[in-house]
């Protein structure tokens, strides 16, 4: 058919439009990118524009429209018409327009990470061989009339280039996409939902002019057939309505909010679908088309995201899906009455999903294998540095007022200086941005000064609090040290003075001459409690007091706290009664020397200020036999003298008692309830105190303890005192060759009588030296060592005689420590240089019976007896 002058009208106009889709997705896509990158994106776009129409008149055209070759594609040759033809060069810059749209798609998909190099290669490679040669398939005779593709031939129907522009740009674009992978950082955590677009209103105002520019590639397609015109505008229009509306529903049902990107591309999407068969759909048909076109494109951003697939502006799920849906629509909902060679729709729908499949098979498969050679010959993707740094950069050295400021803050940043002010364009808004910084790098500055002052200061402050630290801890070492060494001191004499009191306490005297010892031997016993105390007090304080887990045996507990001051209750004419619930297990995990301390002190004040009437010890457990672990409450309660409020609100302090007249009255330091409520708080508890003057007092506490088994319960024992050990005949140790290290003349006549009282005549040695020749030229069975003697002092012995069994491999003597040190840290000392056991001085005979019957326990019935 001859063109008339509306044929020409109508391609021309469809051309001006076409060119506005070009200026279409420059801004659709220029917005979709980074501000790094818009730059890049847009000399992309111009690029592909200038080089498709090139390629485009010398092989493309060719290719696509000139002689067929078995319907698979055309003689490659330069374009040339016949200038009487004048409208041939019309038809071929609007088919290069289209050419052109099919390689943005490409190119739009991969954009932020390809070089401009590889925008080349996806240009020839799209309009030089797989674009033409799928228009040739489907298009082939389109000018001349005469049916040349076997497409074509075979009834396909893709008016305006569903399959044959966007299936054809949209699988490429898969293929670039799987070649160069995914920007820098795009499925990072930080980036869930993508990058966020420089200008989301440009993209939108691009999606407007793809619309306008959709009349021209649908309208112009009409050429020759224009009474179908007004049909093929309207459904466009509807149609891309109709894809926007499914991409709203998507959006409203699927993500809970409007998303204006996603809305954008679903018109996009609606106006591919409704391309291939807008000249045969009835308005019904176009709106199914567009619905089914948006919401497929919408669910196909959210597979490419679960596929971590980065297609940088949907090219892929816009126009390669979109494009296939559309090209099965025609076969579902357009008119029956136009389909080619009167085929049913069950024909026209095998038609084609078979070109369709084709169409798709060859421009992905093609596409993939020709990009994957080139991309091993020559990198497709920019550097990981030229990525972050951006495209506009890396590609064209396009400076912008972004990249100036963004560069002067790193130098900022990089040499710590903020005094000098970063490049200012005034009237521009990225000025008033640089404007307003360099007010705060300049009030940064300042503040930065004044933070490095306050930092001297504090370095300073620093210095001085390090150095009154270091002296503390001084004086604290100096004062420990001291503390030991007073102990020590005071210990030596009296335990001369307890040892010959208790040796006379065992002979026969009148009873005042026995009132005297024993008044000797308490008082003794009370300055060696007070010693302790401060000990106690001061390794609280210095928080050197640890506490230990083991086996905590209540009844034992329970029956040396009875023992201890059931002869002061019958003394002093008191009710001494110790109950214990039935709930209350007996085998616990905790520290039992603590407890008993803490028992013992609030016995101790009980009786102390109880001059008439009962002192009790009640134990009651909260719990139920399934747990592991069992709350005790302890109270001790007496009808002594009682207190006042303001008494009880200065107990616990440290050296102070309820009023001077107490101290001048009962005695005492002060410290006992003070080191009772630190040793309950250390063990996870708090006491408590209820009191009412001239009526009596009670203090208790809450343990929680580990149970470790169920034993049977306490039994209340006479209020006469027991030993704990059994008592041992004094036979029992007379065979054992002893060997005393003991410099003090005093204590070794204590000690000698001790001994001899148990049966054992022990020989002396009075320092270290005269220790190892005795042991090595004697046979002893045990050596009681003090650990400070001169010339060598016990814990030297000790290490030697250990040094000498193990070189000769003998058997090891037992070494029991002797010392008036009592600090735990003297103790483990002592461990370690490789004595057996401990004992501080003083030492009664009763502590050193007991520790000779652990390693002595003679004959089998008197094993049972202990």
């Amino acid at each position: 058919m001859i063109p008339d002058t509306w044929d020409y009208m109508i391609l021309f106009t469809s051309l001006g439009l076409l060119m506005l889709m070009q200026a279409g997705f420059l801004c659709l896509e220029s917005g979709l990118v980074r501000s790094k990158n818009s730059i890049n994106v847009a000399a992309k776009n111009l690029v592909d524009l200038i080089l498709a129409i090139l390629l485009f008149w010398l092989v493309g055209y060719s290719v696509m429209f000139g002689e067929s070759k078995n319907g698979y594609a055309g003689m490659p040759e330069i374009f040339k018409f016949d200038p009487d033809d004048t409208f041939h060069p019309l038809f071929f810059m609007f088919q290069a327009m289209f050419a052109a749209t099919a390689t943005t798609i490409v190119s739009g998909a991969i954009a932020e990470r390809c070089k401009l190099v590889g925008y080349v290669a996806i240009v020839i490679i799209t309009c030089g061989l797989i674009y033409p040669v799928a228009g040739h398939w489907i298009w082939g005779g389109s000018y001349t009339g005469i049916t040349t593709g076997w497409l074509e031939e075979a009834g396909f129907i893709d008016f305006a280039g569903s399959t044959t522009v966007h299936v054809t740009g949209g699988a490429i674009a898969l293929a670039a996409t799987l070649i160069l992978g995914p920007r820098k950082g795009r499925f990072d955590i930080d980036h869930p939902h993508g990058f966020q677009g420089q200008n989301l209103v440009i993209s939108i105002a691009g999606v407007l002019m793809l619309w306008c520019g959709w009349f021209g590639f649908n309208g112009g397609s009409s050429l020759f057939y224009r009474e179908q015109l007004p049909t093929i505008l309207f459904n466009t229009t509807i149609g891309g309505a109709a894809g926007g509306f499914g991409a709203l529903i998507y959006t409203i049902c699927i993500r809970r909010c409007v998303d204006i990107l996603l809305l954008g591309n679903g018109v996009l999407a609606g106006l591919v679908g409704v391309t291939a068969g807008c000249n045969i759909f009835q308005p019904e048909s176009a709106v199914f088309a567009g619905i089914g076109a948006g919401v497929l494109a919408s669910f196909g951003f959210a597979i490419l995201e679960k596929l971590k697939i980065d297609d940088a502006v949907g090219a892929v799920p816009v126009h390669m899906l979109g494009g296939i849906w559309g090209t099965i629509a025609v076969a579902l909902w357009g008119d029956e009455l136009l389909f080619p060679r009167n085929f049913s729709r069950d024909e026209l729908l095998e038609v084609q999903l078979y070109g369709v499949g084709a169409t798709l098979l060859w421009s992905f498969t093609t596409a993939f294998i020709l990009l994957w050679i080139i991309n091993k010959i020559l990198p497709l993707r920019v550097s990981a540095e030229d990525e972050e740094k951006g495209l506009n950069m890396a590609e064209h050295q396009a400076r912008t007022e972004l990249y100036d400021l963004l560069h002067d803050m790193k130098q900022q940043e990089t040499s710590g200086h903020f005094e000098m002010p970063v490049r200012v364009e005034t009237f521009t808004d990225i000025g008033q941005v640089a404007i307003q910084y360099n007010r705060v790098a300049k009030r940064f500055s300042h503040s930065q000064e004044s933070l490095k002052e306050t930092i001297r200061n504090l370095e300073e402050t620093r210095h001085r609090l390090d150095a009154a630290r270091k002296k503390a801890e001084t004086a604290s070492q100096h004062k420990s040290e001291f503390l030991a060494n007073m102990s020590h001191e005071i210990r030596t004499p009296i335990n001369g003075i307890i040892g010959m009191a208790e040796l006379l306490l065992d002979e026969e005297h009148d009873e005042k001459h026995r009132h005297y010892i024993d008044v000797i031997h308490t008082s003794a016993a009370n300055l060696i409690n007070i010693i302790n105390d401060i000990l106690d007090y001061s390794k609280i304080e210095a928080g050197q007091l640890s506490l230990e887990e083991t086996e905590l045996k209540l009844d034992d507990v329970l029956m040396q706290c009875r023992n201890l001051f059931a002869l002061k209750a019958e003394q002093d004419n008191l009710d001494f009664q110790i109950t214990v619930g039935d709930s209350v297990p007996r085998q616990l995990l905790g520290d039992p020397t603590r407890l008993r301390q803490v028992l013992v002190n609030l016995l101790g004040n009980a009786f102390k200020f109880t001059e008439n009437g009962s002192v009790s010890l009640d134990i009651t457990g909260s719990g139920s036999s399934q747990d592991e672990t069992v709350s005790l409450t302890f109270r001790v309660s007496d009808t002594g003298i009682g207190m006042s409020q303001e008494q009880q609100q200065i107990i616990y302090e440290a050296f102070r008692q309820a009023d001077n007249s107490t101290t001048r009255k009962y005695g005492g330091t002060g410290l006992g309830l003070t080191i009772s409520r630190k040793l309950v708080r250390m063990m996870g508890g708090d006491l408590s105190v209820e009191s009412v003057e001239g009526q009596g007092t009670t203090f208790f506490f809450t343990l929680t303890f580990k149970i470790k088994a169920t034993e049977s319960h306490y039994q209340p024992a006479s209020s006469s005192p027991e030993k704990h050990i059994a008592p041992t005949p004094n036979d029992q140790f007379k065979h054992l060759k002893v060997l005393v290290a003991e410099d003090n003349r005093v204590n070794q006549m204590v000690i000698r009588k001790y001994l001899e009282k148990l049966g054992i005549t022990p020989e002396m040695a009075d320092n270290g030296k005269l220790v190892l020749e005795k042991w090595k030229s004697g046979s002893f069975d045990l050596i009681l060592m003090d650990c400070e003697m001169p010339e060598m002092d016990g814990l030297m012995a000790t290490r030697e005689i250990r040094s000498t069994e193990s070189d000769k491999d003998t058997g090891n003597i037992l070494i029991i420590g002797l010392s008036a040190h009592a600090m735990a840290e003297h103790i483990q000392t002592a461990k370690e240089a490789g004595m057996d056991d401990y004992l501080t001085k003083p030492l009664t005979l009763d502590q050193l019976k007991q520790c000779l019957a652990r390693y002595f326990p003679g004959n089998s019935a008197q094993q049972s007896s202990a």
